[in-house]
């Protein structure tokens, strides 16, 4: 996340720097792209914007050095992980541990459901039946993001976690930076 103007992520040089053991590799940002349409509206200048950052892999594989500015951890063998940084000799703030994709494992469909933020609602009858269409329609897990929930809701969230242990996640969330977490500061502006 970055909080500022909507277009100085395009004027900030980042790198990519990817290690794999003690080796890094880094490559120029190549488009960073803001996902979220200034048509839905909460785009002004103290609100934390989320960007997709495009490294080109082609060039992380070309300049290999050793690097000391490794995070103070090891990674385990065949573990790789990435940062962005603003240049390469930059000990990041940020690190984030890269997984190789299961090419024969298949689980079919799962569907997130954007943070729940309904603290005077009660939405348990709409998200009850949300939930039966999905796994109607052959959707194989459910995730839900929950900040704040109308005690009814909770309880039927309680209910289906119970009877889809396998099937329905529920993760808490809290808001990035200093963005309020009580639920009614958090819907207002």
């Amino acid at each position: 996340m970055v909080k500022g103007d909507l277009d100085i992520i395009s004027e900030i040089p980042l790198i990519c720097k990817v290690w794999t053991g003690q080796t890094v590799s880094t490559a120029q940002v190549q488009s960073a792209d803001l996902l979220w349409y200034k048509e839905w509206g909460w785009t002004s200048r103290d609100r934390l914007q989320a960007y997709l950052l495009s490294c080109p892999a082609a060039d992380l594989g070309r300049r290999k050095t050793k690097d000391p500015g490794l995070p103070n951890f090891v990674l385990p063998a065949g573990q790789r992980a990435l940062a962005i940084v603003q240049d390469t000799c930059e000990r990041p703030s940020n690190l984030l541990l890269l997984n190789e994709p299961e090419k024969e494992r298949s689980e079919g469909l799962a569907v997130c459901l954007k943070g729940l933020s309904f603290p005077d609602k009660d939405i348990s009858r709409d998200l009850a039946e949300w939930i039966e269409i999905q796994f109607a329609l052959g959707v194989s897990r459910i995730v839900l993001y929950i900040l704040d929930v109308h005690w009814r809701t909770r309880l039927v969230i309680k209910e289906y976690s119970r009877l889809y242990q396998q099937k329905l996640q529920v993760i808490p969330i809290s808001l990035p930076g200093n963005l309020p977490n009580t639920p009614k500061l958090s819907l207002a502006g």
